[in-house]
């Protein structure tokens, strides 16, 4: 669990980045969702790894943990 979170941060810091002002943390979250439920599919489809609901939450709050984070820093420097 604490894994999907951190796999998932980077890709919040990386839409924070090269959206910025142009995206909240709301449409983070729709982007981010958007390809977490994009690999609980294929992960179904293909029948490797375990499609769960939780894998999903855990990597929304790992793409908003990203962008909170990016946007933090990028308010810092």
């Amino acid at each position: 669990d604490v894994g999907n979170v951190i796999l998932f941060l980077p890709f919040g810091m990386i839409v924070q980045k090269l959206l910025g002002q142009r995206i909240h943390w709301y449409g983070c979250a729709i982007i981010g969702g958007g390809l977490s439920i994009c690999i609980e599919i294929l992960q179904y489809i293909f029948r490797c790894g375990y499609c769960d609901i939780n894998d999903f939450l855990y990597n929304v709050i790992g793409v908003l943990l990203g962008y909170f984070f990016g946007l933090k820093i990028q308010n810092h420097f």
